[in-house]
């Protein structure tokens, strides 16, 4: 634990402990999901694991949609799984991860 260590100078540890940062569940932030996407897919276009370009409308649409009890932690490993799955430029909702298709209730 970084605020713990002896060296910080009193008045440091004393800020530190003092911040509380709040950040708000991602299926409250759902305008955040399409740049999370994004930047998912081409962490994976830049190491040579896929082309994908981005998600279909489908695929965001379900996305906005679920709860992300995992957060944005969630999002971008699901996010990474199809875009290495997807054999097009787009992901679509077949290149979605069979563990994640299993948790979203039918519409």
């Amino acid at each position: 634990d970084f605020a713990n260590r002896s060296e910080l100078l009193p008045e440091l540890k004393e800020l530190l402990e003092s911040q509380h940062i709040v950040i708000p569940p991602l299926r409250s932030r759902a305008e955040d999901i399409p740049a999370l996407v994004r930047y998912a897919t081409t962490r994976a276009r830049e190491t040579g694991r896929s082309k994908a370009l981005g998600a279909d409308p489908q695929v965001l649409s379900l996305f906005r949609q679920w709860v992300w009890p995992g957060n944005a932690e969630d999002l971008l490993l699901v996010t990474a799984q199809a875009a290495i799955a997807c054999k097009a430029d787009v992901i679509s909702l077949t290149d979605l991860p069979e563990t994640f298709i299993r948790q979203v209730p039918p519409e």
